[in-house]
């Protein structure tokens, strides 16, 4: 009988394997130690376990909350993908990979814009990129984009909701913040999250360009706040026909709170407070050019850390708030969703770590029949990755296609 050790095996390359004890018998048989069994068997079963996990818990359909019936036949007939299973990446659906990862490894696709520079009431401007469409045809409606609170036209998910919107057969235009998209801040004027003059004025020039086209919104993250907020003040008499909106904020007080802890203040925070900061501190000295005060001190704005702190230092002082919590309380649009009198479907994830489902007014999407609310258990902060390689398209993508197609097809436009 002789003992021998081996490890060269199909297994061996994985890190846990080691190395195990074949002995020989006089006959010619062999007998395993039993070592690379267990393993083998042990780590099948963790698969397993993880697999019907995936299976049992984390793919499940949208949540579909919607009363009115002109509505309900509207997504019934156009977005099948609210009746169906979402499957996340099997390896990514944790909320904050899904966040994270879909800006890092969504791929960029080609989009060609023209600029239209406007100038503001206050002197400011802002930039509208229009996107290049293969079919130039003037009764196209139109697709105004907003997107999240440093974004702009060159941002991967922007290319892609542009795209979204032309292969709907809508002309998307870029809404670019003061400041963002390589905008100059002529005025010491920022942006927040409740005033909605710049984006009157955006929708005005749209309807100016286009009189006779029906125009609609799609904002993420602070754009959609910006557009339920807009829809909420015109009511009836809103310029737009319809709107959707993707991960909006619906308590500014808890999505703020939820922007302090751990990880969201390491992964989010530090991250858009350094971005927006920079935004104002790059563009102070043409602006002290021409303005001899500021509203703000920008020394206390660049010595910030987080969100909260720009806005105690800028964000309150440009637009009149006594302190941060009123500011939020006010970014709170779950308090004035019955006063959207025209189509709105909102897109949101039950994981989103800035607006989770404790947050969302099911009640009230309930009582406006205007209003529908779906969402999904998994998808992050408009991450919604999908497939086992998410270098292209979400499935947000997919469902703001056919909501916009739910809004075209019918007589909404």
């Amino acid at each position: 009988m002789t003992v021998s050790h081996e490890s060269g095996d199909a297994w061996s390359w994985l890190p846990f394997y080691t190395e195990y004890t074949i002995i020989e018998a006089s006959d010619g048989t062999t007998l395993n130690d039993g070592k690379a069994a267990s393993y083998r068997l042990w780590w099948i079963g963790m698969l397993v376990v993880y697999a019907i996990y995936y299976c049992t818990i984390v793919i499940t359909k949208p949540k579909v909350v919607c009363s009115g019936k002109k509505l309900k036949e509207a997504i019934a007939e156009h977005c099948p993908i609210f009746f169906e299973c979402y499957w996340p990446t099997i390896w990514a659906f944790n909320n904050h990979l899904m966040t994270v990862l879909r800006a890092r490894l969504q791929h960029s696709p080609k989009a060609q814009y023209k600029r239209h520079m406007l100038r503001l009431y206050d002197g400011g401007q802002l930039a509208l990129d229009w996107l290049k469409v293969d079919r130039d045809d003037i009764t196209l409606p139109v697709l105004v984009i907003l997107p999240g609170l440093t974004g702009s036209s060159q941002d991967n998910y922007v290319r892609y909701l542009a795209k979204d919107g032309e292969s709907q057969g809508f002309r998307p235009v870029v809404f670019n913040q003061r400041g963002n998209g390589g905008v100059e801040m002529l005025t010491p004027r920022t942006y927040n999250a409740t005033n909605t003059e710049d984006l009157c004025e955006v929708i005005s020039h749209v309807r100016s360009s286009y009189p006779d086209v029906p125009i609609v919104g799609l904002g993420v993250s602070l754009g959609a706040v910006l557009l339920t907020r807009y829809l909420a003040e015109t009511g009836d008499k809103s310029e737009l026909a319809g709107v959707v909106t993707v991960s909006s904020l619906w308590d500014g007080v808890v999505s703020n709170y939820r922007l302090e802890q751990f990880p969201s203040r390491l992964l989010y925070n530090w991250f858009l407070s350094r971005k927006v900061r920079n935004m104002v501190g790059r563009n102070v000295p043409r602006i002290l050019s021409k303005f001899q005060t500021l509203p703000y001190d920008i020394n206390e704005i660049l010595k910030g850390s987080v969100i909260s702190d720009y806005d105690q230092s800028c964000t309150i002082k440009v637009f009149g708030y006594p302190n941060n919590t009123e500011y939020y309380e006010d970014v709170s649009n779950k308090h004035r969703l019955y006063l959207v009198k025209k189509p709105m479907i909102c897109i949101q994830a039950e994981d989103d770590p800035f607006a989770s489902h404790d947050t969302l007014p099911y009640t009230k999407f309930e009582e406006n029949e205007n209003t529908v609310l779906v969402t999904t258990s998994r998808g992050g902060h408009f991450g919604f990755l999908e497939g086992f390689f998410p270098f292209g398209m979400t499935w947000m993508n997919r469902a703001v296609q056919q909501s916009l197609s739910a809004l075209k097809h019918t007589n909404y436009l």
